[in-house]
């Protein structure tokens, strides 16, 4: 990922986090994780996770927040706590792909 794509990923990673009152401590873990798709960019994984999210919502803000914080049966945990890992994220990156399909 070159500059340019880094400082675009990293304001719009800090305008979702502010816009869904994410805490700045999950915020650094989940930037810190390391991932060999999306360039190594966690955050990149995790702004897909918000848009598949937004799409099987159909973009209430609301009930994001409200998913995100709240345990999941079928994930094992609060999303927002799950991200903090890699396998976490990956877990819920795949979760939220799977709902937000339009074939289900």
């Amino acid at each position: 990922m070159n500059e340019l794509q880094q400082k675009v990923v990293k304001q719009a990673f800090n305008k979702a986090c502010k816009r869904l009152n994410i805490h700045i401590k999950v915020q650094l873990k989940i930037a810190s994780i390391n991932i060999e798709r999306c360039d190594g960019d966690a955050r990149v994984m995790f702004l897909k996770m918000l848009r598949d999210v937004h799409l099987f919502c159909n973009n209430d803000e609301s009930f994001v927040k409200h998913w995100l914080i709240t345990d999941n049966s079928a994930l094992g945990g609060a999303p927002i706590r799950l991200c903090e890992s890699e396998h976490g994220l990956l877990s819920v990156m795949q979760y939220t792909e799977l709902m937000s399909s339009p074939n289900l």
